[in-house]
């Protein structure tokens, strides 16, 4: 039976649409800005951010003088995005666009980067193919993706029995493969050649597991839970999340810390010889 990719992406746009979205981006923004970093960005080089939330990548390429285009499947989080950096005096092309079919033509960009973006891709290999297509020979592909050994693994795992099962991709059925070393490479050869793996982690600190929660119920799956789940069952949610958290964290000063794994690769696009 065929996989219905179309039902899958809504699903995803429904979910970023929900709740507050802003605090959960505050957390991930150094991630982004290690990428860019990594990415050669700067005067003269234009950079595409894929899948840019409300833009923590494409801020800081701005910030580096690079022209940078910024696309999300999401409408909310595009608005959002092109308000947070007209306000910050950055320009920014803003558009709505799914990564699996970007709307630009072939070689168009220096730089191509994905923050904690691929693994929504319900189509690894489709996501993994427009990227390197619209990105120049010898251009630069950025990826960050949580390891499968990250609290976010764990915590997707953990969630899975709140909600329906999804369809089973066919070339990749575990998003968090996207932050396993040698998947990425499979995914991205022959086309291009990782020149930078490097494992970090960014460090969440709450007041406590609680805390963490309570935040987490604001934005996306869980805001729309809330409203579609027995009171019960929202409970039992809330309890699964929270003893995650105390499992996977450790005491800091008057609160907790919450070390989340990721994968940064930076690869080369082969040259036209």
């Amino acid at each position: 039976m065929a996989i219905d990719y179309t039902k899958f992406k809504e699903s995803t746009r429904a979910s970023f649409e929900a709740g507050d979205y802003a605090p959960i981006a505050d957390r991930l923004a150094a991630a982004a800005d290690r990428l860019v970093a990594a990415c050669e960005a700067g005067p003269g080089r234009h950079l595409l951010d894929v899948g840019a939330g409300t833009g923590n990548a494409a801020v800081a390429a701005a910030r580096t003088g690079a022209t940078v285009t910024a696309v999300d499947l999401t409408p909310k989080l595009v608005r959002q995005g092109r308000e947070r950096t007209r306000a910050a005096g950055l320009t920014v092309e803003w558009a709505e666009a799914d990564m699996e079919d970007l709307p630009y033509e072939a070689d168009r960009f220096d730089c191509v980067v994905a923050v904690f973006a691929a693994n929504f891709a319900p189509r690894p290999s489709v996501a993994a193919a427009e990227m390197l297509r619209v990105l120049r020979p010898g251009g630069v592909l950025g990826l960050v993706n949580w390891t499968p050994t990250s609290f976010a693994a764990a915590m997707s795992e953990g969630l899975a029995k709140f909600g329906p099962a999804p369809d089973a991709c066919d070339d990749f059925p575990k998003p968090f493969l996207w932050g396993d070393e040698e998947t990425v490479r499979s995914l991205l050869a022959p086309a291009a050649s990782p020149e930078r793996v490097e494992r970090h982690a960014l460090a969440w600190h709450y007041p406590s597991p609680a805390a963490m929660w309570e935040e987490f119920e604001r934005h996306g799956g869980p805001a729309l839970a809330r409203e579609a789940m027995p009171e019960e069952q929202f409970a039992e949610l809330r309890r699964t999340v929270i003893s995650l958290v105390t499992e996977h964290s450790e005491p800091e000063g008057d609160g907790v810390v919450l070390r989340n794994e990721y994968l940064m690769v930076v690869a080369r696009k082969a040259p036209v010889h």
